[in-house]
């Protein structure tokens, strides 16, 4: 790809999965920043093109079709139009609304469950008396071992 108004590479990486020796790993890879801006704005051209195409197909006559500006400045104005009507409803003020680590309350303290990240990651057996309020979601959290942050860093 080549183009005159990035730069040839300025550091900047990005995650994919890759297979080394029958195993996939998650790796950070570089890419050129022209690729980065392509990535980031292919969407609304593709859009772009479609609209353009589909209005040859069902209106042959009109002549004028938007142009990309316009097309964006729509496509903003009906995205926000959707985004006010379909607004998330806040919460019940009896639901938590921030992650923090609670043990599981019982006069028996010795209620554990399978931690979620270790299951995820394949270590089936583990067990923890924590979890997480908001999340409701079983995770390690000792000395050792920080599945609590592990788990909401990744989400």
């Amino acid at each position: 790809m080549c183009s005159s108004v990035h730069e040839a590479f300025t550091g900047q990486t990005v995650r994919r999965r890759v297979k080394e020796a029958g195993v996939w790993q998650v790796k950070s890879v570089p890419v050129p920043d022209a690729v980065v801006d392509y990535n980031h704005s292919m969407g609304v051209v593709n859009s772009f093109l479609l609209h353009k195409e589909l209005l040859k197909l069902r209106n042959p006559t009109q002549t004028k079709p938007h142009t990309q500006k316009s097309f964006r400045e729509q496509l903003l104005k009906e995205m926000l139009v959707f985004a006010e009507g379909s607004a998330a409803t806040p919460p019940p003020a009896s639901t938590p609304t921030t992650c923090m680590p609670l043990y599981y309350a019982s006069d028996d303290s010795r209620i554990r469950k399978h931690c979620k990240w270790c299951l995820n990651a394949g270590i089936p057996r583990v067990k923890t008396s924590v979890y997480c309020r908001k999340c409701q979601v079983s995770l390690c959290l000792t000395a050792k071992k920080n599945c609590f942050q592990l788990w909401h860093d990744n989400q």
